[in-house]
């Protein structure tokens, strides 16, 4: 929070059993949000929603202590007078977190609003051979011609991590992907959001520690021009942020994504999860859509009727965060030529 909201007010509730041992929590902080710039709503947003490309939030519970969930939220109605409305974007619909939540809700008496969401992730099988031949054969072909092409002209790829600091490897990220971006007449994203750059610098050195950081580059006469970065967890990797310098070989994005799930699949990852949104340039990679959606929960109040008779969402021009940026736009549809 030091990193993106160091001026928030946080509001966590947790939960122990009788031996003390914590076994959930609810970590939230307080926004401000104003209804057409009149009147003011105090809301309550996961810590790490904004500023990080967060998704998939929920409550967290110990594993065999679900029922705990609808104790933490019973808990924040205490403590109402605090807070107003509840908003979560980007809940996972396949882990049983927006049910978990809305069910909870219902049972409090809170009005809730959703709206759906779609994800894409890639089911990993035991072998890499396996996965490529679940591929196109027009994508088969042109990933081998593009791979021998990029080899023949010095290309090579390896874990960045490995042989780069990781200060300098993620200003690089930073570089490339807003030279991506800027091919495309857009601003990168950690250039409109410094303080996701921040946030990148603060976290990546402890997921490296803790093992989960993957980072992948792909390079050509000593200088790296493509990097992709993500997270493994629970043998999922989550594909973060990536890069390219569009001067680069052609393909040089797609080689670098082919040789990074070979080495996931070796390593025994299960999923390559794209996280928000299903293109086409995801479909190719085999990318299966699951949905997911947003919830704005409100407590029963006189006040909260004016944000629930119709839809009115955190997002839009009626009700905003000040503080807050607006959504990236979608990037740029990746194409042979470029890709990354």
């Amino acid at each position: 929070m030091r990193t993106v909201r160091p001026e928030a007010h946080v509001l966590a509730v947790a939960a122990r059993d009788a031996c003390g041992r914590l076994v959930g929590l609810a970590p939230f902080y307080v926004a401000s949000m104003r209804l057409v710039n009149l009147v003011r709503f105090r809301c309550l947003r996961v810590l790490g929603d904004t500023f990080c490309g967060a998704e998939y939030p929920d409550v967290i519970v110990r594993r065999g202590c679900e029922g705990t969930g609808a104790g933490l939220l019973q808990a924040l109605e205490v403590r109402g007078d605090r807070w107003d409305v509840m908003w979560l974007t980007k809940l996972a619909g396949w882990t049983g977190a927006a049910e978990r939540i809305r069910e909870g809700a219902d049972n409090l008496g809170w009005r809730v609003q959703s709206r759906e969401r779609t994800f894409s992730c890639v089911p990993l099988p035991d072998t890499f051979e396996a996965f490529f031949a679940r591929l196109s054969s027009n994508a088969r072909s042109m990933l081998r011609r593009r791979m021998k092409q990029l080899t023949t002209a010095g290309v090579q790829f390896e874990r960045y991590c490995d042989t780069t600091p990781l200060p300098e490897a993620l200003e690089t990220l930073f570089r490339l992907n807003d030279l991506r971006w800027s091919a495309a007449g857009l601003r990168g994203s950690f250039v409109r959001k410094p303080k996701e750059a921040d946030f990148y610098r603060e976290f990546a050195p402890r997921a490296r520690n803790r093992g989960w950081l993957r980072m992948y580059a792909a390079r050509l006469a000593g200088q790296v021009a493509a990097v992709q970065l993500g997270y493994v967890y629970d043998g999922v990797y989550h594909q973060m942020q990536e890069g390219f310098d569009p001067s680069a070989p052609r393909g040089v994005g797609n080689a670098l994504r082919q040789w990074s799930i070979e080495r996931l699949i070796e390593e025994g990852v299960r999923t390559y999860d794209f996280l928000g949104g299903l293109t086409e340039h995801k479909r190719r990679w085999l990318a299966e859509p699951r949905a997911g959606c947003d919830l704005l929960l409100g407590r029963p109040t006189l006040k909260n009727r004016l944000l629930f008779t119709r839809p009115v969402w955190p997002t839009g021009r009626f009700l905003r965060d000040p503080d807050d940026v607006r959504h990236d736009p979608p990037p740029p549809e990746p194409t042979e030529t470029g890709e990354a």
